[in-house]
This record gives structure tokens, C-alpha cells and sequence, in this order.
């Protein structure tokens, strides 16, 4: 049973909005800030969960030097140093970095992974096809550095011990649950029907999602809420791209995404389950509109622009 979950932030980046959401037109964009959020899980047998780590200040060390000097220079990261997941969860909820049983990360983009190397005992939960298509590209011997910047990945941010802590979702543990999470595939992550991990293809290959019900009397307040959520990482950028079913600029398709025509899909499927779904709580991982409803109550505060 899932008794608490906390979305929480850690630290941003700046970019034109016309980029994120088409339905903005270039003359109409502004420069905004992009909050990088994670989200504590709690389980009643499984402990403390989190759905990636948001940046640490280990993104500016592996930062300094060319090629991932450019990665830095093209989404601006603004991190105080008591903002890391590690720092947040300590000093507001008490919870000690060995006290994190488990990391499911969406997919390996900087932003969502660079606090893994900060939680010794965690098992990490991620996409097995995902986590090979990056590393043929760190193991190519021509360009390999060139190549993991060109896919946001940083291998220096995950752990040393990273393999040997894993838990591989495959693309052939995937099943239709039409009851749980309509209408994408989805896995029953500790097979009690309590945390199920969604595919949600487009954005990198092996991207994932979470879904859940928070089921506890005293989830009543901002922080802390009951209520059904799915977790959609970087499926869509904004809750406004999901209500006007509006992709992000076509350059994307060139620079970010792996899968143009799998990314607009998966967004179609997220607006019709925003339209048909009205209790669900459909969660992206950058949106403004998400930070100021559910991280006020945080102690660490960003401002806009």
C-alpha cells in the first residue's frame, strides 16, 4: 500500500516556453523557468521511494570540460546547495540518504539522474532497453563522450556499483492492464498491485512512468494527498501540453526526442486520459503549474521569472 507521496523539487533550468508547447507562438514566448521535480513514495512494506532525483550539485562537476560543457550552456541549471534531493529529503522529512530503498528513474537525462550517486542502498528501477541504447553509445570507441552528451547522458552521475543494484524493466515484462492504467502498457513493479511502472514511449528509448493510489486517512493536506497519480517524467513538458494536446516545437524532434512519432502519440493518449480520467493526477516532471500546487509547502522556494 502506498501511505504518502510528496512531490518535491530540486533545483530548475530556464528555456523559452515556445520550445516545450507548440500552441505558443514564437512573438507570445518568454524565458521560464523549467522546476526539476522528483517524488517521494512511501510504502507500507517497501519503504521510501523516488521517482528520479531532480539535479546535485554533482551536474556542475561533470559539467566543467567539453563535450558536456555544451549541455550546461544550453539549459542554464540554477541549484542552491540545499537543494538536492538528498539535502531536502534530510532536512524536511528526517529521511537519511541509506533510508532510500528505491530509485525508478524515468530515463537518463541528467536532470532526473544526477542525484543517484547520494542513495548508497538504493536498487535502481529503469528500463532495460533504454539503459543498453545508452551504453553502446558510451562503449563506441569513436566520439563516446560526444555521443552520451548528444543523448543528455552524463555516465559520471550514476553510480560506480550502479548495474549490481538494478532492477531491469524489459520491454517484454509489459502487459495491457486495462483497469490499472488505460490505455498503456504497464508493470506490476512488487507484484501487490500497489506501484505499477508505465511505458510511455517517444521521449528516449526506454522512457517510463509511475502510477499509484495514495490510500492513507491522514493524506489530507497540500503535501501529502490521496488521490490516483501517474508520473509521466519528460512525456509531456507541461500540464498545458497535455490539456491542448499540443507537442513541443518541432525542432525537439531533431535535437531531443528519440521517437518523434511515438512522443505526439504517447501525448495524445495522456490528453484523452486527462479528458476522461478527471481524478487522476497526471504529474510532469518540469511543469509550473505542478510546482506551485504541490511543492509550496516546501521549504525551498524558486520565484518566476
Amino acid at each position: 500500500m502506498i501511505t504518502s507521496t510528496k512531490i518535491l523539487c530540486s533545483g530548475y533550468c530556464t528555456h523559452s516556453n515556445h520550445i516545450t508547447d507548440s500552441s505558443i507562438s514564437y512573438w507570445n514566448s518568454e524565458i521560464i523557468k523549467f522546476p526539476s521535480l522528483f517524488v517521494l513514495i512511501q510504502h507500507s512494506k517497501f519503504g521510501n521511494i523516488l521517482f528520479d532525483t531532480g539535479y546535485s550539485s554533482r551536474f556542475y562537476k561533470e559539467t566543467q570540460f567539453m563535450p558536456y560543457l555544451l549541455y550546461g550552456k544550453l539549459t542554464p541549471v540554477f541549484l542552491k546547495e540545499n537543494e538536492s534531493a538528498m539535502e531536502i529529503l534530510k532536512v524536511q522529512f528526517g529521511i537519511l540518504p541509506q533510508d532510500v530503498n528505491y530509485i525508478i528513474i524515468s530515463h537518463f537525462h541528467a536532470d532526473h539522474i544526477s542525484g543517484l550517486r547520494d542513495f548508497p542502498n538504493a536498487k535502481f528501477v529503469y528500463s532495460k532497453e533504454g539503459f543498453e541504447y545508452l551504453k553502446e553509445r558510451k562503449q563506441s570507441c569513436c566520439c563516446r563522450d560526444i555521443r552520451c552528451c548528444v543523448n543528455g547522458f552524463i555516465p559520471n552521475l550514476l553510480p560506480d556499483d550502479f548495474e549490481k543494484r538494478s532492477i531491469q524493466v524489459s520491454e517484454t515484462q509489459f502487459s495491457n492492464h486495462v483497469t490499472i492504467v488505460p490505455p498503456f502498457k504497464s508493470f506490476d513493479l512488487f507484484g501487490d498491485h500497489s506501484l505499477f511502472i508505465v511505458d510511455l514511449p517517444g521521449h528516449c528509448k526506454g522512457h517510463l512512468g509511475c502510477y499509484f493510489t495514495v490510500s492513507c486517512e491522514e493524506a489530507s493536506n497540500q503535501d501529502n494527498k490521496n488521490g490516483t497519480f501517474l508520473l509521466i517524467g519528460d512525456a509531456a513538458w507541461s500540464s498545458n501540453a497535455i490539456i491542448n494536446a499540443s507537442p513541443p516545437h518541432l525542432v525537439t524532434k531533431y535535437l531531443v526526442q528519440y521517437d518523434w512519432n511515438a512522443y505526439c502519440h504517447t501525448l495524445q493518449t495522456l490528453h484523452k486520459l486527462w479528458k476522461e480520467e478527471k481524478n487522476l493526477k497526471i504529474i510532469p516532471s518540469h511543469c509550473w503549474k505542478i510546482y506551485e500546487e504541490y511543492c509550496s509547502n516546501n521549504c525551498y522556494k524558486i520565484s518566476k521569472l
